[in-house]
């Protein structure tokens, strides 16, 4: 649960902390912490943000078919390639396998946004997509 301090009058905002605030004669504390000496601030409570996890198959769904292919073919290990190359294939596979074993997709965890954003980057998926990717409103039948 977290908490908002918010000014009635002017909408200025202290928050938001995890700590209920409390009023205490002339000013509102969190915790140890004096934070306004104004009567004219309430507070509120902040409905936690759902967690943004999809099934595994609704990020694979988020990704065209093209795109798919795109990514199959770039996880191939050709032995002609430099290791550079070939290790580039790999982190690709290792990531694609640690995706299918993980129970959900956090859309909101840095690693799965750095790697999606990486796969923009290096060309296998078209400019803007990662975002249309990762930011998509969750449907209902995505819910993990």
């Amino acid at each position: 649960m977290s908490y908002l301090l918010r000014n009635k009058d002017t909408g200025d905002e202290f928050g938001p902390v995890a700590i209920e605030p409390v009023w205490t004669n002339s000013h509102w504390k969190v915790g140890d912490q004096s934070v306004f000496d104004e009567e004219g601030l309430v507070f509120e409570t902040i409905a936690a943000a759902e967690p943004r996890h999809i099934t595994n198959l609704a990020f694979r769904k988020r990704f065209l078919q093209n795109e798919k292919i795109a990514l199959e073919m770039a996880a191939l290990d050709d032995p002609t390639k430099t290791m550079p190359q070939r290790a580039m294939a790999a982190d690709l596979r290792a990531t694609m396998k640690d995706q299918e074993a993980a129970r959900y997709i956090d859309l909101d965890r840095p690693d799965t946004r750095a790697g999606v954003l990486a796969l923009e980057a290096a060309g296998l998926l078209a400019a803007g997509r990662a975002l249309v990717i990762l930011d998509a409103e969750i449907q209902p039948l995505e819910r993990a």
